[in-house]
C-alpha cells in the first residue's frame, strides 16, 4: 500500500497527484499555570486545578510531498491544492494510521519547484488528540 494523506475529503496521491513523501507531529505541550509568590520562592502550581487533569497546546503537523510532474501541471495541481486547503479547518487521515484522524487548520507552507521534482509543504495546527475514525 502506497502512503498517503486524506485532508478534508481528498486524498494528495489519489486526487492531486503528489506523492506523500515524509511528516512530522509534534508532541503536545502541557499548558502550566503556576504563580509565583510574591516575596518567597515559593509558587502555586495551578496547573490540574480546573479539570483535574493537565491540559495541553495545540500540535504542529507538518507534511511534505513531491511531484514528478511537469511545471504546466504542478502548478495547476499547486494551485488547485492550496485553493482546497490554505486556511481552513480539516481532517487529516494518515493511510498507514487510518483508524484515527487530527483535526486543525492548514496552510501550504512552502512551493518549491525544482529542475527533477516540485516540492510542497503543509502545516497544520491541530487539537493535541488524535480521534478514532469511527467514534
Amino acid at each position: 500500500m502506497i502512503a498517503d494523506v486524506k485532508i478534508g475529503e481528498k486524498w494528495l496521491t489519489k486526487d492531486f497527484d503528489f506523492i506523500f513523501n515524509d511528516k512530522s507531529i509534534s508532541t503536545a505541550e502541557p499548558k502550566f499555570t503556576i504563580i509565583e509568590v510574591p516575596g518567597s520562592s515559593d509558587v502555586i502550581d495551578l496547573t490540574e486545578s480546573i479539570t483535574g487533569d493537565v491540559e495541553y497546546q495545540q500540535r504542529k503537523i507538518s507534511i511534505r510531498l513531491e511531484s514528478a510532474a511537469g511545471k504546466d501541471s504542478y502548478y495547476a495541481k499547486f494551485s488547485e491544492l492550496t485553493n482546497y486547503i490554505h486556511g481552513k479547518k480539516m481532517r487529516i487521515i494518515f493511510s498507514k494510521d487510518s483508524g484515527y484522524y487530527w483535526e486543525g487548520r492548514m496552510t501550504v507552507t512552502k512551493a518549491d519547484p525544482m529542475f527533477y521534482g516540485q516540492t510542497i509543504e503543509i502545516s497544520a495546527t491541530v487539537d493535541p488528540y488524535k480521534y478514532e475514525t469511527q467514534s
